[in-house]
């Protein structure tokens, strides 16, 4: 009698511990989505074999397109794709055009469009990017700006940073390293530079206080072509400050010009 007891106590145990590592794969899962923010659609990988496509680095447009039901043009213009995809412009000089259909990079669909499209088995999943992703607070403001907007290409660029308490209320930061700021520089939507400020020289987290209507600023003198091929043109520069609560903050972008 002791024996089927103890047997029955085991059993309902063991039912609850596979019940309990069930739930908490559940939670594990739906917390994963809620991280990648929400789930917009998904569609088959279906990568042409004529030619050597990466799927984790292009996408098919058409599809993404189709699947979320909004609107795309594009047309191939001067050795580049331009066009718009639900009401917002993008070009690049990346692209693979196969079977009827034109592929972009992946990243393309994160930094333009607000999307984030990754893998699962035989699938590509449509996620749309957290809003928390670029905006740590709306009192938080971060404004970059140069002492012109031509440049030759060799010629050093005076950059200035000003990350701004608009608010009523003290604002907390806390960095992952005494990295403070990048600058980034675009063209085609594409980053050509990334200028990483104080990497590598300190791994523990800092943290400062912005109190309202109080900023920290900061100067940058850059020269890209140093880095990089620069090539005459216009592209983009912008700057982000990335903390460790609140995800990264991103200033509007400033055109330059090198001639």
């Amino acid at each position: 009698m002791n024996k089927k007891r103890i047997m029955k106590g085991n059993a309902l145990w063991t039912i609850l511990l596979l019940f309990i590592l069930i739930s908490a794969f559940s939670l594990f899962v739906n917390a994963d989505d809620e991280e990648m923010g929400e789930i917009m659609g998904s569609f088959k990988v279906d990568l042409p074999g004529s030619v050597s496509i990466k799927s984790d680095e292009y996408v098919p447009i058409d599809e993404v397109a189709r699947t979320m039901e909004s609107q795309l043009y594009w047309e191939l213009k001067g050795g580049k794709i331009e066009g718009s995809f639900g009401g917002i412009r993008f070009s690049s000089d990346k692209f693979v055009l196969a079977n009827g259909q034109l592929y972009l990079p992946v990243n393309i669909f994160m930094d333009n469009f607000g999307i984030h499209i990754i893998i699962k088995g035989d699938s590509y999943h449509i996620y749309k990017k957290p809003k928390h992703d670029y905006y740590y607070s709306s009192d938080l403001e971060l404004v970059i700006n140069t002492n012109k907007d031509r440049y030759k290409r060799n010629e050093n660029l005076a950059v200035s940073i000003l990350l701004l308490n608009k608010g009523k209320r003290d604002i907390r930061l806390q960095y992952p390293s005494s990295q403070r700021y990048d600058l980034v520089l675009m063209r085609y939507n594409r980053e050509v530079w990334r200028l990483s400020s104080g990497k590598g020289y300190l791994t523990s987290v800092g943290s400062s206080t912005l109190r309202p209507d109080e900023y920290q600023l900061y100067t940058e003198l850059i020269n890209p072509s140093k880095d990089a091929h620069i090539y005459y043109g216009t592209y983009q520069l912008y700057a982000e400050v990335k903390t460790l609560y609140g995800g990264t903050i991103r200033s509007k972008t400033l055109d330059i010009r090198f001639e």
